[in-house]
């Protein structure tokens, strides 16, 4: 995705470098119920980080002792993916084209890949979300 890869430089070649989100420290306590203070994080490696969470909540779908096992690692995916995909929408998309040459293009290539994930994971229920999510 060109979020990861792209944002960081660009976002300080446009002299908007000092956008940054509010992450918890630690990626093991639930996001929303950390009990570890918060850090400033680049929205780089915000981005980085969830796409690691996604494919470790993959991984452990795929890798499933059980059914319920399964199913708890289904529901963390679809909550990762759909926390993800709005945060993009909300935060990266919009920065993309006010700040980037192209940028436009970049958020429309990104919301095309996550629509092709969600097009590829229907059992999860992402599948009837709206095309802007």
């Amino acid at each position: 995705m060109y979020s990861a890869r792209v944002l960081s430089r660009s976002l300080k070649a446009s002299g908007a470098s000092s956008l940054f989100i509010k992450a918890p420290a630690s990626v093991t306590a639930p996001r929303f119920f950390s009990a570890t203070a918060a850090q400033r994080v680049t929205i780089s490696e915000s981005i980085t980080d969830d796409h690691r969470e996604l494919e470790k909540a993959k991984n452990n779908i795929l890798n499933a002792k059980d059914d319920d096992d399964a199913a708890r690692w289904q529901n963390q995916f679809t909550w990762e993916l759909a926390r993800h995909s709005i945060s993009e929408e909300l935060v990266v998309y919009p920065a993309f084209e006010k700040y980037l040459d192209g940028g436009k293009e970049m958020a429309e290539h990104d919301r095309r890949e996550h629509r092709t994930v969600r097009q590829a994971t229907p059992h999860i229920g992402l599948s009837d979300c709206s095309a802007h999510c």
